[in-house]
């Protein structure tokens, strides 16, 4: 596949996976042993564990939508600058839910074979989401 190729696959993942929740699509868009080498507490490995992982988000953000700021492919790699926000309506690692709203902003790479997603490696602001939703205090609060 070409470098084109994997990054419409890539667009699809974001956009109908992430932000429309379709996890129907997993299963045409990513291996089932998938390795994501950064797994959030609870998730499980393959792309059964990534449908639970979406599944899971998106209960506790329903309303989350990554808008993807640059993307860069280079032979089996696209690489995926995003900004999300989202609204804390359900629990999440198990902070309850505060209504309160966050930004977010993260990278990925994702390694493509074959047509789907064989690899993942994220890197994502944890902290600011966890300040945002008022689990961290925010710097110089309770001084």
């Amino acid at each position: 596949m070409s470098v084109e190729d994997n990054k419409a696959i890539l667009v699809r993942f974001w956009e109908e996976i992430f932000n429309k929740g379709d996890v129907s699509l997993i299963d045409d868009l990513v291996a089932v042993d998938y390795l994501n080498h950064d797994l959030v507490p609870g998730e499980t490995p393959g792309s059964e564990g990534l449908k639970g992982f979406i599944l899971y988000l998106r209960n506790a953000f329903p309303d989350i939508h990554f808008d993807i700021e640059q993307t860069v492919a280079e032979d089996d790699l696209v690489v995926s600058r995003w900004q999300s926000t989202a609204t804390h309506r359900g629990e999440f690692m198990g902070i309850p839910p505060t209504g309160l709203s966050a930004v977010l902003n993260g990278m990925a790479i994702h390694r493509v074979e074959n047509g789907k997603i064989v690899e993942a490696w994220n890197n994502w602001d944890a902290l600011g989401l966890l300040t945002a939703l008022g689990a961290i205090p925010q710097p110089g609060e309770g001084d």
